[in-house]
């Protein structure tokens, strides 16, 4: 439950640059594809969807990092 306040969150207050766009909707992706392995009675993720979920992680890290040398330079 606290993960959809922590969206919100991150939305308000980082979103604002425009390379997390992007990276905020493969969270909720991957939120949703955990809360179904979690939760659903029977599911099954693809190899294929496991590496496309690893990527978007590693686009995460890196969307961070630029954002925290962005403000560091403000």
């Amino acid at each position: 439950q606290s993960m959809p306040v922590l969206f919100r969150i991150f939305r308000k207050h980082i979103l604002k640059r425009v390379y997390l766009k992007k990276v905020f909707k493969d969270i909720s992706i991957a939120f949703q594809i955990r809360n179904n392995c979690d939760y659903a009675d029977f599911f099954l993720v693809s190899e294929d969807d496991a590496h496309e979920q690893l990527t978007h992680a590693r686009e995460f890290i890196e969307a961070v990092r630029r954002y925290l040398e962005d403000i560091g330079r403000a």
